[in-house]
C-alpha cells in the first residue's frame, strides 16, 4: 500500500537537486500545493495524507484535529517547530521530524559574521563609502576578547571553536554541559546566565527556545552586561526582549545588537529597534546556504521514509 504525502515546502519544489529524485524512487503519492498554508487552507488540504513535508505552514491543533487519524508524521524542512502546535502532535501521535543537526556549521559562520560586522562598523562604514563619505572610525579587535555562549548545543560549540580559532577567551554556560568537548575548545563554565553576562564583551545565545528561556535576554541579563558588550542572536526571537534591547541601545550601555532571526518575518520597518544605528538584522538566512539546502533536504525526505519504514527517528516534539 502507498503512502499518501501533503507536499507544501516550497524550498523544495523550487530547488533542484538529489532530494528530489530521492522522493521520486520512493514511490510515494504525493500531492504538491505551494506553501506556507495558513490553517485555512492546510485544514482541508491535509485531510487524508499520512504525511506532511513543510516549510512553516500553520499547523494548529485544530488543523490536526482534522487530519488524525490519517497523519501520522511531518517531516519538516528546517529546525524551527514555532509554527506547528507540539503539545497537539503529542496528543494526536503525531511524529515531527526537524533538519536540526545538520545546519550547525553555516549558522556559526553567520554568527560570526554579524560579531565581526559589528565589531569592526562594517555596514556603517560601507555605507558611507556607498554615499561619497570617507569615514575612518576604529573598530574593536575579536583577539583577546571575551565570548560568552549561552547554550552549548551543536551551534554553540561550533561558534566556541570559532571563537577560539580567532584568539578569544570562550566562557559558556547552558543546562547541557558537554564535558570533552567544552574541555577540548577551553571553554570556562559559568554558574548562571548572569554570571556568564558579566563576564564577557560579547553575548552570543543559542539556547533552545522553551517557556523558561522566554525573553532570557531582559533588562536583567542586559544590564549585567559590561557597558559597550555585543549582544547576538541567532537562535530564537523570542529569546530577547526587543523593548530591553532598544533601551540598552539608547542608553549606549549596549554597545550593539545583531541578530538572524527579526521578529516578525519580515519585521516592521519603522521599527524603532530595526531602525537604530547600532543595531543590525538578517533575514534569517543562518542555515541559507548553497552548500547547506541540498542537506536539508535530502535530510528533510530521509527522515520521513526512515519513519514510514519504522524506524527510530530522532523528532522535534518529545517523541522516541
Amino acid at each position: 500500500m502507498s503512502h499518501s504525502v501533503l507536499l507544501t515546502s516550497c524550498l523544495f519544489q523550487s530547488t533542484p537537486g538529489a532530494h528530489r529524485a530521492l522522493l521520486g524512487r520512493s514511490g510515494l503519492e504525493v500531492t504538491h500545493l505551494r506553501g506556507p498554508l495558513p490553517a485555512s487552507e492546510l485544514g482541508g488540504a491535509l485531510r487524508g495524507h499520512e504525511a506532511l513535508v513543510c516549510d512553516n505552514d500553520d499547523v494548529t491543533a485544530e488543523v490536526l484535529s482534522g487530519a488524525v487519524p490519517d497523519l501520522r508524521v511531518i517531516s519538516k524542512v528546517g529546525s524551527s517547530t514555532s509554527s506547528i502546535d507540539l503539545e497537539a502532535c503529542r496528543r494526536h501521535n503525531v511524529q515531527v521530524l526537524t533538519t536540526s543537526s545538520i545546519n550547525h556549521h553555516a549558522v556559526a559562520e553567520q554568527t560570526f559574521a554579524l560579531i565581526l560586522s559589528l565589531s569592526r562598523r562594517v555596514v556603517p562604514l560601507a555605507n558611507a563609502i556607498r554615499e561619497g563619505k570617507w569615514r575612518r572610525e576604529p573598530g574593536n579587535e575579536l583577539r583577546g576578547r571575551r565570548l560568552g555562549i549561552l547554550g552549548l548545543g551543536r551551534i554553540g560549540l561550533e561558534v566556541a571553536g570559532l571563537g577560539r580559532a580567532f584568539g578569544m577567551q570562550v566562557l559558556g554556560y547552558g543546562k547541557f554541559w558537554p564535558d570533552e568537548e567544552a574541555a577540548r575548545l577551553g571553554i570556562e563554565r559559568m554558574p548562571d546566565p548572569a554570571a556568564l553576562a558579566s563576564e564577557c564583551d560579547i553575548l552570543s545565545l543559542h539556547t533552545s527556545y522553551r517557556a523558561e528561556t522566554h525573553y532570557i535576554a531582559n533588562d536583567d541579563l542586559i544590564s549585567a552586561l559590561p557597558p559597550g558588550a555585543l549582544l547576538i542572536n541567532t537562535s530564537r526571537a523570542a529569546l530577547v526582549d526587543p523593548g530591553a534591547v532598544l533601551a540598552a541601545l539608547q542608553s549606549g550601555h549596549l554597545g550593539g545588537f545583531a541578530s538572524d532571526v527579526p521578529e516578525p518575518e519580515p519585521p516592521d520597518p519603522d521599527d524603532p529597534l530595526i531602525l537604530h544605528p547600532n543595531a543590525l538584522f538578517t533575514p534569517h538566512v543562518g542555515s541559507f546556504t548553497f552548500q547547506s539546502v541540498p542537506r536539508i533536504l535530502v535530510r528533510a525526505v530521509e527522515n520521513l521514509l526512515g519513519f514510514l519504514k519504522g524506524e527510530n527517528m530522532r523528532s522535534g516534539n518529545g517523541h522516541p
